[in-house]
């Protein structure tokens, strides 16, 4: 590892069989706290590539223990970076209740709050969902109610052997980045969200790279990892074939810019009233962004239009779908057969 350690102190790329040798010597506990400390500085401030991101990537997909779907290419995740240090509620989180009650399926990657102050996993489990259930309770959940939780930490055990030295170095690294990457069920859409505008369209790449459908990755100019409410939004709309970049304005759909603290929350407590009123259809800043969001999830299915894809989440909220989802996954999280 020293040789590679080297490479990245002259600021130079790594190859393939370079990444594989890290991660290989992190897995099976050989590589030093250190040294460990050590890669996540040195790639930091090398500036991590798309094939070295979407190496780990694929690295952490492969060790996963993977939630056993049939159809990982009608199967969406709405897992986001986190990190953006605004204090937003789960929006991610609703909104993959009003994309399943729509009629897709969801497969949620998420985790317990690290840098906000109410992770998906902490909220969902507050609402009554069980997420310490094993992987072929996920998959008849995905495939009876339309949408299933995977927690994180459950799934990866290779980033358990890296937690100290990130914790220690507290600075955000790739491994913040290939969390949301390495979705344990194989669901080839995704809408992610991340922390820093200059992310979009290298993620976006290494979603094409990671051998996605239909992605969109997205940061907003007002420095949060959702499609915005608050200001425009820079959008990477990922195919298999192409990356296309441009801004998102609510305002042309209807929409009004509203303030950002409206959706901000101090506790778990302000994050579950904000996302009860949202999935309620409550008219508020919390039911508009996640509107929003969730158009962006159903758009990753087919070839729909922001516009046909909105009426498709009102719809969802309005009739209850949404809401019924999330009881629903609550009963089939909790009923062991």
């Amino acid at each position: 590892m020293i040789n590679i350690l080297s490479k990245l102190s002259r600021k130079e790329n790594l190859t393939k069989e370079d990444i594989r040798q890290t991660l290989e010597l992190i897995a099976s506990n050989e590589a030093t706290e250190a040294q460990m400390g050590a890669f996540i500085m040195g790639m930091r401030l090398k500036g991590e590539t798309v094939e070295e991101i979407s190496e780990i990537a694929k690295f952490f997909r492969e060790k996963a223990l993977k939630v056993p779907v049939d159809n990982q290419e009608e199967l969406l995740d709405t897992c986001g970076t986190g990190g953006d240090g605004k204090s937003t509620f789960n929006i991610s989180t609703a909104s993959a209740f009003v994309i399943a009650g729509a009629g897709f399926k969801v497969a949620k990657h998420g985790n317990k709050s690290v840098s906000s102050k109410c992770g998906s996993a902490d909220i969902l489990e507050r609402l009554g969902v069980n997420i310490n259930i094993p992987p072929n309770h996920i998959a008849r959940c995905i495939k009876e109610v339309g949408i299933g939780f995977i927690y994180a930490p459950s799934h990866h055990s290779v980033m358990k052997n890296i937690a100290k030295p990130r914790k220690e170095l507290g600075i955000k690294s790739v491994f913040n980045l290939v969390g949301p990457l390495s979705n344990p069920a194989g669901a080839k859409r995704q809408i992610m969200g991340v922390y820093d505008i200059s992310l979009v369209e290298k993620i976006a790449y290494v979603l094409k790279e990671l051998g996605n459908i239909k992605s969109f990755v997205f940061s907003s100019y007002d420095g949060i990892d959702e499609v915005s409410i608050s200001s425009k939004t820079l959008v990477a709309k990922q195919t298999k074939d192409d990356v296309d970049i441009f801004e998102f304005d609510p305002t042309k759909y209807g929409f009004s810019f509203k303030n950002i603290e409206d959706i901000q929350a101090e506790d778990i407590e302000e994050s579950l009233s904000l996302f009860n009123m949202a999935l309620s259809g409550k008219p508020s800043t919390a039911l508009d962004v996640v509107l929003i969001n969730a158009s962006f999830g159903i758009m990753s299915f087919g070839d729909i239009d922001f516009k046909e894809a909105l009426e498709m989440a009102k719809e969802s909220i309005f009739s209850k779908k949404a809401l019924n989802k999330l009881q629903n996954l609550i009963e089939c999280s909790n009923y062991i057969k």
